[in-house]
């Protein structure tokens, strides 16, 4: 069965519908059928009313070009604002005039694939150029650039991270040290303006120290370090908040928090509970609404997202709804070496690559991408698998452009570059049929590489809703390679392929941030950090269809570091304005609050 058929047919063609016209008939396109208009399917950029606290924020930025933290409660509407102002800055800095000329000027990035595409950006290390700092012997980022990442440091006029509260301090550092010395300009960021915008009160940086030591450790065994580079990697902070970087009091002069929460705006028992959960606080009131949506037993369902603290548990919750799914299963086992393989620290490199072992799948699978495959597929997206697929046709983007302009009649240049996906070997996949899948084996992806027969493998066919086209889309999701090598001699200690996929009914609580969902079920058994608790309960808009398992006021806490930095440096943007006469939280002795509410219970 072809899997086009579920489809109508359009005026224009989206991106979905022109893989159907190339893969129906590639040498004799339709040219009336397709839209080449620069952005295909794009929203009209609409005029949003804007409260007090938002405008004030839209003019610091826009007019009085000053480089800001914008933070806020969960649903405060932070994303909103900042692709106002984005849209905003790139009018101002003529990046939306359609000419290359201009393009780098406003650079739009997040540190997760998730939050990058709700704001039409990269990743900062793509953007950027930076590898990843388990590359790195000296815990310092390195920059590998390109004519095209060059220009992009020369010529940026505003750099914007969302979710920065997950960035380390050193690699805010770095950043500000690569761009003074890219574009000769010794003030902070390079003389660039810097909008940062984040919440840290959600969860903090990753640490990667122990991984970082298995690389320097190997590094030093093949004598390859470099002794001043060790000295000076004394000095740099592991697994800091960004605030705590060098850069961050002479760089960012305004740090301003959104006040009014929209998500549960029609809840504000929640709204209350939430914005104490935030500050570690559990109060009667708190712990009265807890006990009112939580359930005493346990139940795993499929109709219901539910967040752990663990992986270990996560892993537990899907294979029990897996194994009550009706069907065959196909299990795809991830291929790895290296040169510590057999060894104590190739189990722990093996378990930081984020690529599972062993993934099982059935028709029916709710799945999660775990790596940035393109501006389409990033990790976090979620989605079906609806069914397997062998034979697969791939032409590669010149191949396409080439068929359209030369036989089509049209000039491959108007084309909008959106219109075609790839997957992550840069081959675009324009036709594939559904497999009879009717038994259960396993499927080994040996010797994979981006030169093999792809018809000898079965691959996923992945059914997600892309947000920006309004519609379901389809696509082979194909294996990738990740690997690890030391820094200086370059020799790979790990590599891993696998698909980026992972079973999805169940999540940990890092995989939920930056996601909203309409019912949720949160266990909290096993939740071990700072942030888990109030990430896990603001995903959902109200208690009407919130879950709670296990609930212990003890698992809500809060870093004393972050309350520290917003009683001294974040101020409340409703005071500002002069929309709110009270003295909030930010303004008054937040510890001192903390403990007189924990003493009442």
């Amino acid at each position: 069965m072809n899997i086009y058929t579920k489809y109508t047919p359009k005026k224009f063609l989206s991106t979905y519908h022109l893989n159907r016209e190339i893969a129906k008939n590639l040498h004799n396109l339709n040219t009336q059928q397709l839209n080449f208009s620069p952005k295909v399917n794009k929203e009209k950029h609409t005029e949003l009313k804007f409260n007090k606290e938002q405008q004030y924020v839209i003019d610091l930025v826009v007019n009085k070009q000053e480089s800001i933290f914008l933070t806020g409660a969960a649903g405060t509407g932070k994303t909103v604002l900042l692709r106002e102002l984005i849209e905003r800055l790139k009018q101002k800095h003529g990046v939306k005039n359609n000419s290359n000329k201009y393009e780098y000027n406003v650079l739009v990035t997040a540190t997760t694939g998730l939050a990058a595409y709700h704001i039409g950006g990269q990743t900062y290390h793509s953007a950027l150029g930076l590898m990843d700092l388990n590359k790195n012997n000296t815990g310092r980022q390195k920059i590998k650039l390109n004519a095209a990442k060059s220009n992009a440091w020369k010529q940026c006029k505003v750099l914007i991270i969302d979710e920065v509260s997950m960035m380390e301090a050193s690699t805010l550092d770095f950043i500000d040290k690569t761009a003074k010395e890219m574009r000769k300009n010794y003030s902070p960021f390079g003389g660039i303006q810097v909008i940062l915008c984040g919440d840290f009160f959600q969860l903090p940086p990753v640490d990667n120290k122990i991984l970082e030591g298995i690389i320097k450790k190997y590094d030093e065994l093949e004598g390859a370090i470099d002794p001043t580079l060790v000295n000076e990697n004394k000095e740099l902070p592991i697994c800091e908040y960004a605030f705590k970087s060098k850069v961050w009091s002479h760089g960012i002069k305004h740090c301003l928090s959104l006040s009014t929460v929209f998500r549960q705006l029609d809840d504000p028992e929640f709204v209350k509970c939430l914005n104490e959960l935030r500050l570690g606080i559990v109060s009667p009131t708190t712990e009265a609404l807890m006990k009112r949506v939580e359930s005493k037993s346990y139940v795993a369902s499929s109709d219901v997202i539910t967040l752990f603290g663990t992986r270990r548990e996560t892993s537990v919750h899907n294979s029990r709804i897996l194994k009550t799914m009706k069907g065959p299963m196909v299990v795809f086992e991830a291929c790895h070496g290296g040169k510590l393989k057999d060894t104590e620290d190739y189990e722990i490199i093996n378990k930081a690559s984020m690529l599972a072992d062993s993934i099982p799948l059935k028709i029916g699978s709710k799945v999660m991408i775990t790596k940035n495959v393109d501006h389409t597929l990033y990790n976090g997206t979620t989605g079906t698998i609806v069914g397997f697929t062998k034979g697969v046709t791939f032409h590669t983007k010149n191949e396409i452009l080439g068929k359209m302009g030369s036989q089509a009649g049209v000039n491959a240049e108007l084309i909008d570059m959106e219109t075609i996906e790839y997957d992550a070997s840069g081959k675009h996949v324009v036709q594939f049929d559904l497999s009879d899948v009717t038994d259960n084996f396993v499927k080994k992806f040996e010797n994979f590489n981006d030169n093999t027969e792809q018809k000898e493998h079965l691959y996923p066919v992945f059914e997600y809703y892309n947000s920006k086209l309004c519609e379901l889309r389809r696509r082979v999701i194909m294996p990738v390679t990740v690997s690890t090598s030391t820094s200086i001699g370059n020799t790979v200690i790990h590599w891993k392929t696998q698909l980026p996929l992972i079973s999805a009914w169940g999540l940990t609580i890092h995989k939920s941030q930056g996601q909203t969902y309409d019912s949720l079920k949160c266990d909290f058994s096993r939740f071990f950090t700072v942030g888990q608790a109030y990430v896990a309960l603001s995903r959902v808009k109200s208690t009407k269809n919130l879950v709670v398992v296990n609930w212990n006021p003890e698992k809500v806490v809060c870093d004393e570091q972050v309350i520290e930095f917003h009683k001294k440096h974040v101020k409340d943007l409703d005071l500002l304005v002069g929309t709110k006469s009270s003295i909030t939280a930010n303004e008054c002795n937040l510890q001192k609050e903390k403990e007189q509410l924990l003493d009442k219970i």
